[in-house]
Parts: structure tokens; C-alpha cells; sequence
């Protein structure tokens, strides 16, 4: 499960797992209500801190990009995976709560995935509608209320910003949008 934390080293298209991790992961009520979008991001972690050994193929994963993915589009799904972070952190900071390693590097992960679904906000808005803005905005909002700042001890002049306040943390990533579409209006 630790090797699955922030970036996937290990892949888990196609998880194949034993009748009995099932079964422990639903003993251990790990059985959520989340069924959003990036379920699997949830789910598969849990399995796999249930097992005891894991073994691994030497298959290769190519992916294949689907044009009509949520992760391609403007969907109010593509924000779920703020929620699917929040219900994971949770878990990670219940299961690893001696590992503080582990804990900082969840939560960073987690704040990157905050930061870029605000980002993802400013590049899209016009395409949402009002009632749309609203909830991406809340749980934009309720994801970074959520974040245990206190122990990630901010380091960098970036982080720093981030953490000051929702406020600042929106009108800083607000900046770097704006930063981005100029840098590609001067391409063309």
C-alpha cells in the first residue's frame, strides 16, 4: 500500500486478488459509501493493505487514452477525486498514523491534486454552469479545509502561499492560470 502513496509504483490495472482479501477488506469495514468516479483509488490501496505478500508479473500496461474520459473533459466528475482523496487520507492517517513519512507524503499528494483541480477550474469555467461552479467550488473549498496543514510544515516560498489561506491559495493559483495562458498566447 505504501508504494501506491502519492505516485502508483506499482500498477494496478486488472488487480487480481484472492476471495480472502475481499473478504478481510469488507471484515474491516472498509467497505465506503464513495461511489464516485476514482473509486479505485480507494478501494485497490485498502486490498492491497490487507494482503500480507504481493507478487507481481512483468506485464507491460499501455494505456490507452479515451478521448471521452472524464480525466479529458469538463465534467463535474473529474472534481471526485477530491473526495476520493479526502475518504484515502483518512485511511492513511488511521493505518500508518507511526509513519509520519507516509502521512506528509499523502498529504502532499493530496494538496497537489487540490491545487490542480482549482487550477482545472480557472482553465474551464466558462464551460460549467452556475449551480456547477458552486460545487466544484465547495469541494475545492472543503478538500483544502480538510488538509492537515500542521503536519506538513510548508516548505518553499510555494507552499507557504498555499497554506496561508483559501483566499490566497485561489488567488495564487488564479495568477498561475493566468500566467499559463499568456505563456501560450506568446507560442502562437
Amino acid at each position: 500500500c505504501e508504494r501506491t502513496i502519492g505516485e502508483w509504483e506499482i500498477a494496478m490495472a486488472g488487480l487480481l486478488a484472492k476471495t480472502d482479501l475481499y473478504k478481510e477488506y469488507i471484515r474491516k469495514s472498509y467497505n465506503s459509501t464513495f461511489n464516485g468516479s476514482f473509486f479505485d483509488e480507494i478501494d485497490h490501496r485498502r486490498i492491497l493493505f490487507c494482503a500480507k505478500m504481493i507478487s507481481m508479473t512483468n506485464a507491460c500496461y499501455f494505456y490507452r487514452q479515451q478521448p471521452n474520459s472524464i480525466m479529458h473533459s469538463t465534467s463535474i466528475k473529474s472534481y471526485d477525486i477530491l473526495s476520493a482523496n479526502k475518504i484515502l487520507q483518512e485511511f492513511i492517517e488511521k493505518e500508518f498514523y507511526n509513519n509520519t513519512n507516509i502521512i506528509k507524503k499523502s498529504l502532499n499528494n493530496f494538496l497537489e491534486n487540490i491545487y490542480r483541480a482549482q487550477q482545472r477550474f480557472y482553465l474551464c469555467e466558462r464551460e460549467y454552469t452556475s449551480d456547477e461552479k458552486e460545487i466544484i467550488t465547495q469541494k475545492i473549498k472543503d478538500s483544502y479545509n480538510h488538509l492537515k496543514k500542521t503536519l506538513l510544515r510548508p516548505q518553499g516560498w510555494r507552499n507557504r502561499i498555499l497554506f496561508s489561506s483559501f483566499t490566497v491559495f485561489k488567488m495564487y493559483t488564479w495568477n498561475i492560470v493566468q500566467l499559463l495562458k499568456f505563456k501560450t498566447q506568446l507560442k502562437k
